[in-house]
């Protein structure tokens, strides 16, 4: 292999990796959220440009710059090599895409299955639902709340958030939980707004805090 066909080959490695990180970032896991959300995260990156699920969603901006890119550039330098190169791409980043929300959930299942407290449970805003209604004053959500509990838990304290209204909290509930499962709870929440106000309707893409032996975790 002469110089030029290692730059070449070299230029094409740089645009797979491209096209690999940007699947992984667009990646969904089981609960809704991407693999790109915990990388931002993690690295403090803005998630979104406007915070609280508002503006641009930055990880499948970038994700879809990079696999275009990547793509590109992959199918350019290894294509006269590899026919059909494109679609095979398309193909495999397709397959990636949907057996990721199941494998990372099984995989969870078992690295954690010995985990106690707030390690040990996950919640799916996106999975979850509630209905609210109004009587004097007196808010009730009915909702359906979607908990994985890939550990050894045995039950948490279930706060629901409004973002929506700051006036309106939600009175804390208990619930059990099963070790190992994945369980839809359905819970009603009680919350007080001022006389004369209130509301009603449904919600999916439901924010609560999660507290286990004094740790509190928010999920939005």
């Amino acid at each position: 292999m002469n110089e030029k066909d290692k730059q070449r080959r070299n230029r094409g490695i740089v645009f797979a990796a491209l096209f690999a990180l940007g699947l992984i970032l667009l990646a969904p896991d089981h609960t809704g959220r991407s693999i790109g959300d915990y990388i931002f995260g993690a690295l403090g990156i803005p998630v979104w440009t406007e915070g609280n699920r508002n503006g641009l969603h930055t990880p499948v901006i970038t994700g879809i710059i990079l696999i275009i890119f990547g793509l590109s550039g992959t199918t350019y330098y290894f294509s006269e090599k590899v026919p059909k190169l494109k679609r095979w791409l398309l193909l495999g980043g397709l397959a990636f895409l949907l057996i990721s929300p199941l494998a990372i959930e099984q995989s969870l299942f078992v690295i954690k299955r010995g985990a106690q407290g707030v390690a040990s449970v996950d919640f799916s805003p996106k999975k979850s639902g509630c209905s609210y209604s109004t009587s004097n004053g007196v808010v009730r959500a009915d909702c359906n709340l979607t908990i994985y509990n890939y550990g050894k838990a045995d039950s948490a304290t279930v706060k629901l958030l409004y973002p929506f209204n700051t006036d309106l909290a939600f009175k804390p509930k208990e619930i059990g939980l099963f070790s190992h499962k994945k369980m839809n709870v359905n819970v009603q929440f009680i919350g007080q707004m001022p006389e004369g106000s209130g509301f009603s309707g449904f919600s999916n893409d439901v924010p609560i805090e999660l507290e286990m032996d004094g740790v509190v975790k928010r999920y939005h």
